[in-house]
């Protein structure tokens, strides 16, 4: 039995993640999901994806369908000690550099508006 909840988290932990080949670095989708409040236990209709994430030749690209003021925007890599942490307004397209290391990229947006974004992007 714990096999199979080990397996469960697993595929529910990499069906959020992108995996990047080396060969295919030009431009790749990154799913981006919004963190529900634990205040919020009613039921309702899936949401529209309010980000929209991209890695294109060596920058994450983040863009917000509807403005939601500011956001902090974190990008960590922990394999190789890379952050990225800044302050940035939603209403335009958000560019953020990477190193093409190996390893995993945790995207983490907290928008002044409450909402919580999470995404990953491995090479």
């Amino acid at each position: 039995m714990t096999k199979l909840l080990k397996l469960l988290l697993i595929s529910i932990f990499l069906s959020g993640c992108v995996f990047v080949n080396a060969e295919e670095r030009t431009q790749t989708d990154i799913p981006i999901t919004r963190v529900e409040n634990d205040r919020k236990h009613r039921k309702r209709m899936p949401e529209k994806r309010n980000v929209m994430a991209r890695y294109i030749n060596g920058c994450i690209i983040l863009d917000f369908m509807i403005s939601e003021d500011d956001a902090t925007v974190r990008v960590r890599n922990y394999d190789i000690s890379y952050e990225f942490d800044e302050s940035v307004g939603t209403d335009a397209s958000v560019i953020i550099p990477v190193d093409e290391e190996i390893g995993t990229y945790q995207i983490d947006i907290v928008t002044s508006k409450g909402n919580h974004y999470v995404g990953y992007l491995i090479f």
